[in-house]
């Protein structure tokens, strides 16, 4: 792989609220527990996670199992990176496709899809003719797509730009698209048809790999709870329990760029179930600004058990300078003024 491939791949949008996320983690960690020293290898661990290869001898052993993708990742090493929940739900609510399209040497099938009316995912099998290259041999493959929704005109949802999962040889990929609902602001009904397009599967352009398929939204694991709390400049709206993600709508300042000192100001949640344990953080997105100093915001964490009576949210507010040590991190502002606003907000 040269120069010019590796600067060109995408860096999926999401690293920087990870690399916040982690942040305030480490340092709440720290308060909590004062014999030990919170440490975070912020880029090792998110390129890690990307990037870091499977024993292919050990998968390919397992073969054949190309009928049912959700089973296998949840049985596979990989899913202990990957964002997806392998929870019960799965099973009980996924739906089969079973469509496949081969263009330029690439077959992809479009195996099942399966949605909680904020979250879907879509399980895909794609085999190449020839080898894939060695560098792509990882937990991620990266695409490019376009999704829409017929309930919505000109819809195209917001996806991850790469398929998670693992290679099970040198031919044959396994993974999941990762699709978020709630970024439509339209009432999401039952049935919907969608439309999937990818015009790049690395390393290979088409135009050809085209799905249409019926989506039926199961939304018995869902329920909302308005909260409506104001803490200092911090508000929490609602927090929205569905089967594969737990959200929270909220309000925060803006980030504030970078001064002379070279000091920028994070304002971001953090969030622990009724057991203490750090949820993680899956998307963190813009919604509109409520004024010109603070910004309305959607944040998707892990799904919480069902027996959880309370999560906990942290508002967090850091000032971090340029990580010289490691280029593209940041840490954390020694003289900087710490601001932690702590919300418990009951579940069951």
């Amino acid at each position: 792989m040269n120069n010019n491939e590796f600067n060109n791949i995408e860096i999926p949008k999401e690293i920087d609220l990870f690399i916040k996320n982690g942040l305030n983690k480490a340092i709440i960690d720290k308060k909590r527990r004062k014999n030990k020293i919170a440490k975070m290898a912020i880029s090792a661990s998110i390129m890690g996670a990307i990037f870091t290869g499977f024993s292919l001898n050990v998968i390919a052993q397992r073969m054949p199992f190309l009928n049912n993708v959700f089973e296998e990742l949840k049985n596979n090493k990989s899913s202990e990176t990957m964002s997806i929940s392998f929870n019960e739900y799965i099973d009980k609510y996924s739906q089969p496709i079973n469509q496949t399209v081969t263009s330029n040497g690439i077959t992809v099938t479009a195996e099942k899809v399966v949605c909680d009316g904020s979250n879907l995912y879509v399980s895909y099998i794609i085999k190449k003719d020839t080898k894939f290259d060695e560098y792509q041999l990882s937990t991620n493959i990266i695409i490019s797509d376009r999704n829409t929704v017929d309930f919505k005109k000109n819809s195209n949802l917001w996806s991850k730009g790469s398929l998670e999962g693992a290679f099970v040889d040198d031919y044959t990929f396994v993974g999941i698209q990762t699709i978020f609902l709630d970024y439509l602001t339209d009432e999401i009904p039952d049935e919907f048809m969608m439309n999937t397009s990818f015009d790049y599967i690395e390393p290979v352009k088409s135009n050809e790999w085209n799905f249409e398929f019926p989506v039926k939204v199961n939304r018995d694991a869902n329920y909302k709870i308005d909260v409506n709390k104001t803490s200092d400049a911090y508000t929490t709206h609602a927090v929205n329990k569905n089967a594969f993600s737990l959200d929270v709508e909220y309000t925060i300042p803006k980030d504030k760029e970078k001064d002379k000192r070279g000091i920028t100001t994070f304002y971001s949640i953090v969030l622990y179930d009724d057991k203490g344990d750090f949820l993680t953080l899956l998307q963190d997105d813009y919604l509109y600004d409520e004024d010109q100093d603070k910004e309305r915001r959607l944040a998707k964490f892990e799904p919480i058990d069902d027996k959880c009576e309370y999560i906990e949210i942290v508002y967090t507010e850091r000032n971090y300078i340029d990580d010289e040590k490691n280029p593209g991190s940041y840490k954390e502002y020694e003289n900087g003024e710490l601001n932690d606003i702590k919300i418990k907000v009951p579940i069951n």
